[in-house]
């Protein structure tokens, strides 16, 4: 492999979980979905899959993930659907390549209810049995917020989610999340605020009686929220142990991945806003009128 994801990762959460002074400035963290907007994100991903026993398998994907805000409740949640519509990926296992331009779960449409701060009310996703190519334990792109922080103020977050958007039945994670929250900066034509997440948990996924798979999680991301409350752009950084039982037999392996999530395109009801500004193409000459005689 020509990357490392263990050093990254090791340095990553090093750096995050270094002691900074906490600053006077306040940022507020929250998102704010308006019914109607449609944000397309290009995401891209490296995951290498490690089976003892096995050849390792290198995967590079690229996806187009929709999210669609479809109503705001009284209570302020936000319901959200989220399409993944295009998938390509490389798959390299020892001298065997191939190029997948499907995924089993593209056009899979995943409905989730979230409050302002990211924590899930409630989920759901169509019934028939499948794992998506980021696996069981995939993150979720939404991070969990704190309202109005100071920059450098850290805060711990333990739940547990079910992870609608990586497959059916839906995996479950029992988490723990340090966040802190870092100064302002202007990125991708947007004033954004960045928060880091350390991240360490227990999953699961049962299928059925032939198939079953606990993982335990260590992570660390970044997230690009804009003072509008739309997230801009995020990385994130895992390595998953892994325990497969498949019928009467046991597989232990690991399962690295990276990442990243850019906003492409906001459209809102009556507009639509590209996450960068783009160069004007130039005006056509216009035609000589003939003159008449």
């Amino acid at each position: 492999m020509s990357w490392q994801p263990w050093l990254l990762l090791g340095a990553a959460v090093a750096y995050s979980s270094a002691q900074l002074p906490i600053l006077p400035d306040t940022v507020c963290l929250r998102y704010r979905f308006q019914p109607g907007d449609t944000l397309i994100y290009r995401v891209e991903a490296q995951d290498s899959i490690l089976i003892y026993g096995q050849p390792p398998l290198v995967r590079e994907r690229y996806e187009t993930l929709v999210l669609i805000c479809d109503s705001v409740g009284a209570d302020g949640s936000f319901w959200l659907r989220m399409v993944p519509t295009e998938f390509l990926a490389r798959e390299r296992m020892d001298t065997l390549q191939s190029l997948r331009p499907l995924s089993p779960c593209q056009r899979r449409p995943v409905v989730l209810r979230v409050d302002t701060l990211g924590a899930r009310l409630t989920g759901h996703a169509p019934e028939n049995a499948v794992v998506c190519p980021g696996g069981i334990l995939q993150l979720p792109f939404l991070q969990p917020l704190h309202g109005c922080v100071r920059v450098h103020e850290s805060w711990l977050v333990q739940d547990s989610l079910e992870l609608w958007e990586n497959g059916t039945p839906a995996p479950r994670l029992s988490r723990t999340a340090l966040l802190r929250a870092f100064p302002p900066k202007d990125t991708l034509g947007h004033h954004c605020t960045e928060v880091r997440h350390t991240t360490t948990g227990i999953g699961w996924y049962i299928q059925d009686e032939a198939l079953s798979v606990r993982g335990v999680v260590n992570s660390f991301g970044r997230l690009l929220l804009s003072a509008a409350g739309i997230p801009i752009w995020a990385f994130t950084t895992q390595e998953i142990r892994l325990s497969l039982t498949m019928g009467t037999q046991q597989h232990e392996g690991f399962h690295y991945l990276n990442v990243w999530y850019r906003l492409q395109e906001r459209r809102a009801l009556q507009r639509s806003t590209p996450s960068a500004p783009e160069e004007r193409l130039p005006t056509p000459p216009k035609r000589r009128q003939r003159s008449r005689r």
